[in-house]
């Protein structure tokens, strides 16, 4: 922007790298409670977490199915 010293630039720098930081660190941690909570089936190997967001709603999906099946008996 206009009138903006360096000073004025590096703090908004820094200012984004720290959201982006504790961005990151959110992430982690709800993708290491989400991979917490899949059965051991699931997590077997290392995994993209793309790759643990789809065999979380595979796993979803079959206990909705489980539930379902469960009704209907």
């Amino acid at each position: 922007m206009k009138g903006e010293t360096n000073s004025d630039k590096f703090n908004k720098i820094k200012l984004h790298s720290e959201i982006e930081q504790q961005r990151r660190q959110y992430m982690a941690f709800f993708y290491a409670s989400l991979r917490s909570l899949l059965p051991g089936k699931y997590i077997k190997g290392k995994r993209s977490m793309l790759n643990y967001m789809n065999k979380a709603v595979n796993y979803m999906k079959h206990l909705e199915k489980k539930v379902k099946d469960l009704d209907e008996n």
